[in-house]
């Protein structure tokens, strides 16, 4: 499982624990037939795309990337 999909189930998990059943307790009995649950399970089709291997993009690289585009723009050299 990659880490997108890992924090969504955890937060699926998280929300079924949370919400009210039927009988008046606590954490639903069959959160598979929750839309809520299922919407977080699931994720929308724009981040389960940019999970995919082209989505993830190293924090160090981007910001060299940045910084190479702001050096072209405006000349400076850092």
């Amino acid at each position: 499982m990659g880490v997108g999909q890992v924090m969504r189930a955890n937060a699926a998990r998280a929300y079924a624990a949370s919400r009210t059943n039927v009988l008046g307790g606590k954490g639903l009995i069959f959160p598979q037939k929750s839309i809520p649950y299922n919407e977080i399970w699931n994720g929308s089709a724009a981040m389960t795309a940019a999970e995919g291997g082209l989505g993830y993009l190293d924090g160090a690289m981007a910001q060299g990337f940045l910084d190479e585009v702001y050096a072209a723009r405006t000349g400076a050299c850092h």
